[in-house]
């Protein structure tokens, strides 16, 4: 019996499940990056600025990855100092001197969470977008 029909019509139709789910996870990674851009807290720009996205496809899997490329965004999103949602920031207060040469004093910076707040007020969206429920 020839089954090679049916193998090339398997192989077509794994191809192009895998093509259809490629393109809903670029969709969803795209849109989350949108998300925790509005998310992000903006001085100068450079935060959101520094969003990105990225999709990738394995021999058995197709991911997603959103999120910062700037230096100084783990410390805005996870806090600094006493607020650190780690529990590993300096626990005394700490002074630094300014450019105009004035002293301030901190006890660190409260978490700005917008890639996880992004996830997580948007994740029945992204579901959806990845054909879930």
């Amino acid at each position: 019996m020839d089954n090679s029909e049916f193998e090339r019509g398997m192989r077509e139709a794994t191809g192009k499940l895998i093509a259809i789910q490629l393109e809903r996870m670029e969709k969803a990674t795209k849109f989350l990056e949108g998300k925790a851009t509005e998310n992000a807290p903006s001085d100068t720009g450079k935060l959101r600025a520094s969003m990105m996205s990225e999709t990738r496809l394995k021999s058995d899997e197709i991911y997603g990855i959103v999120g910062n490329t700037s230096s100084y965004a783990p410390y805005v999103h996870q806090g600094t100092g006493q607020y650190s949602v780690t529990g590993n920031g300096r626990k005394t207060p700490w002074r630094y001197k300014l450019i105009d040469g004035s002293w301030r004093t901190t006890k660190g910076q409260k978490p700005q969470p917008f890639l996880k707040d992004a996830k997580e007020k948007n994740l029945g969206s992204i579901m959806r977008m990845l054909g879930g429920k």
